[in-house]
């Protein structure tokens, strides 16, 4: 019917009769119907006479033109149209079906303004933050779109399955602190933006939650010399780094045990205060060797690390250990005997060591300072039981027992070196014999002689090591005697000494019975003399030096002789004369 009416007004117009003119349609919005990229509007038309509608929507930057048929009111669709967005549309009547050479426009409706909601919030991102026994702190960032959050809401799982709300903080907030945390459980979370048009999950993130740990145990413990004495030790120690960002290892205190000498298990000593860095173990006694336990407790209840050591009070030097000995030949040959020790208290200033052949007598061999824990004894006899003891000493409190060793031997490595120098005194009733040991192997010496020949020796006596002297009173006037001197050990004997004749006079000596000897000491002349000495008769005199060596030695055929010693060195010479059936020897001195 509006169509006929609209053809009728052409022709009324062509005949100079005029068309009644467009007026504006108007608009409604739909709020119900506006969504992210689309709406709603009610276009309401009175034109009697269009032939279309056209509606332009402008927005986003983009201006589209829709024609539509004509209708008095109807529902017009926007949509592809951006979220967020405000739109501006507006309407007119057309008196021709399309817009494009329409000389009968209408006017524009007012414009109407529809903005788009706002699109559903992007994935937040999450981050871990902080990983506690205490707490777990996560954070999110929101890579777009992060003004258009409301709100989000977090949701944790200790399972990854049933997850609970945790938190819903304001769309500016970024981070979450959960106290609700199980120490060493692991946690899951997701996080929820939302906004008025919907919620937005990020991906999982799952935290294997710390546990709570026992603590650090003190470092660098140890017995300190600062305040030590012969009653008390002072134990001292670093205090390490605790987590305290996270406090899964808070130290709440100190726990000293310790083990004095003689006991079987450690007992607590103290428990003191979790900075403290030392304490003094007092009411000890001297030289007590104390082991001790230092470790620490948490606020949790767990216990660190122990760490243990071990020192003496001060005193008298603690006694050594592990003292040994072991026989060797050294690189020159040498027979030897090396002795360790070990001395873990280190309270010495020196060690004493003794040795003894038969158990009972002992000599020094050295006082050696502290830190040395050998020693070399050399020269040694080979074949001999040598028993060593030991002591540490230092200068404030004493000296510590022997530690002893048992009898350490060297073998007899080869037979012994024959003695030499074999020499005699002799008077009427015996012959005193000497010489010299050339070996550290002999065990024995065998001390032969023969009578009026130096060709059947017999054994006279068997002497023990280290002999250098015998006296032969089985002696007979008249008689002469031939000595010889053998060193022998197990594996057999050395080869005889030089041959030592002694022609034993038949009378009584004139020499022994009348000579005399003066001024002894003297500083400078000796004088001998021999009142029962006939002028025709001769003697010899020689003077044997401390090292038994010959300085002088002359004949003399008078009873009284003088003899100077002023050229000779302070020291006890040995004075020798003979005649052709005695000899004689005495001491004299040289100052």
């Amino acid at each position: 019917m509006r169509k006929i009416f609209f053809l009728l007004s052409m022709i009324f117009s062509g005949f100079g009769v005029f068309a009644q003119p467009l007026v504006a349609p108007t608009l409604q919005d739909l709020p119900s119907s506006i969504t992210t990229s689309s709406f709603l509007i009610l276009v309401t038309d009175t034109n009697p006479s269009e032939m279309a509608i056209e509606v332009e929507v402008s927005g986003g930057g983009v201006t589209r033109s829709n024609v539509v048929p004509a209708g008095s009111s109807f529902n017009f669709h926007a949509t592809s149209l951006v979220p967020k967005t405000g739109y501006q549309v507006r309407a007119r009547a057309l008196g021709c079906a399309a817009v494009a050479g329409c000389l009968n426009l209408g006017p524009w409706s007012t414009t109407y303004t529809i903005t788009t909601l706002v699109a559903a919030p992007v994935a937040p991102i999450l981050k871990l933050d902080n990983n506690c026994a205490r707490f777990v702190g996560i954070s999110w960032e929101m890579p777009a779109r992060g003004d258009e959050v409301t709100n989000f809401t977090i949701l944790r799982a200790f399972d990854g399955v049933s997850f609970q709300t945790v938190g819903n903080v304001p769309g500016g907030q970024r981070n979450l602190f959960d106290l609700g945390i199980a120490a060493g459980v692991p946690a899951t979370y997701i996080v929820f933006a939302e906004n008025s048009t919907g919620r937005t999950p990020s991906a999982r993130l799952t935290v294997p939650v710390k546990a709570f740990v026992p603590p650090v145990p003190p470092i660098n413990v140890k017995s300190s010399t600062v305040n030590k004495s012969d009653t008390q030790l002072n134990i001292v120690w670093e205090n390490p780094e605790q987590d305290f960002a996270c406090g899964t290892n808070i130290r709440s205190s100190y726990y000293v045990m310790i083990k004095r000498e003689g006991e079987t298990e450690f007992k607590v000593y103290d428990i003191i205060y979790p900075n403290a860095s030392g304490i003094i173990i007092k009411g000890l006694k001297p030289n007590e060797r104390v082991e001790y336990d230092i470790f620490s407790l948490s606020d949790k209840g767990l216990f660190s690390e122990h760490r243990i050591g071990v020192d003496n009070t001060y005193g008298p030097a603690s006694k050594p250990t592990n003292f040994i000995g072991v026989a060797f030949k050294d690189a020159v040959n040498n027979s030897a005997i090396g002795l360790s020790w070990d001395h873990a208290p280190k309270d010495e200033d020196y060690f004493v060591i003794e040795a003894s052949k038969d158990g009972i007598n002992f000599m020094t061999l050295g006082k050696i300072k502290d830190g040395n824990n050998t020693f070399k004894h050399e020269p040694i006899e080979e074949g001999v039981d040598y028993i060593y003891r030991i002591k540490a000493g230092n200068y404030l409190f004493g000296e510590s027992d022997y530690v002893t060793t048992q009898p350490i031997k060297y073998a007899y490595s080869a037979k012994p070196n024959a003695p030499y120098g074999l020499s005699g005194v002799i008077s009427a009733a015996k012959v005193d014999l000497k010489w010299y040991d050339d070996s550290n192997k002999e065990e024995n010496y065998i001390l032969e002689r023969s009578v009026d020949n130096n060709t059947s020796f017999v054994e006279l006596k068997k002497l023990d090591r280290n002999t250098t002297r015998y006296t032969d009173n089985t002696v007979t006037a008249g008689k002469t005697y031939f000595y010889q001197v053998k060193a022998v050990n197990t594996l057999g004997s050395s080869a005889a000494s030089n041959v030592f004749q002694a022609k034993i006079a038949g009378g009584a000596g004139l020499l022994n019975t009348e000579i005399s000897i003066y001024p002894n000491p003297t500083l400078d002349f000796v004088t001998i003399s021999n009142e029962s000495l006939n002028t025709s008769e001769s003697f010899e005199v020689s003077i044997l030096d401390q090292n038994n060596m010959e300085v002088f030695k002359r004949t003399y055929g008078t009873k009284n002789v003088k003899i100077n010693l002023e050229d000779y060195k302070t020291g006890v010479y040995n004075l020798i004369i003979k005649n052709p059936t005695e000899t004689i020897s005495r001491k004299i001195v040289k100052y």
